[in-house]
């Protein structure tokens, strides 16, 4: 099931604003290793939820393995009737949020890792 949410959930406790699964189609899942995780798809511009897809909303889709996975919008455009969705991995979220320089001496990597996640640019839920 892929169902579209708000650009703010976090919690995916429920359907969101609705499955997007009767209409859709040409879906699809790349994932590259060190490299793009993307989800692709098409959907009816006049279809439930088509005139509710907008650019940082959320859907949510299994991946090949069976596992829930959620994806942020990021590109998407509007032709023929049809809205074409291409929507980037949650974590890709981190690509422009930076960690200032800091300097890991002497400890272990738990330490290490907590460190490094007081320090970037904007608080994330990662």
């Amino acid at each position: 099931m892929i169902f579209l949410y708000p650009s703010t959930e976090t919690k995916f406790a429920n359907n969101g604003l609705g499955a997007l699964d009767h209409d859709i189609s040409d879906v699809e899942i790349a994932e590259e290793i060190n490299g793009k995780y993307q989800l692709s798809f098409k959907y009816p511009l006049f279809g439930p939820h088509g005139q509710d897809i907008k650019p940082q909303m959320i859907v949510t889709a299994e991946d090949p393995q069976g596992k829930l996975q959620w994806f942020r919008i990021w590109q998407f455009s509007k032709s023929n009737g049809v809205v074409t969705v291409t929507a980037l991995h949650g974590t890709f979220d981190l690509n422009s949020n930076w960690i200032d320089d800091t300097n890991i001496v002497g400890k272990n990597g738990h330490d290490a890792m907590k460190q490094i996640q007081a320090m970037p640019l904007n608080p994330h839920p990662f």
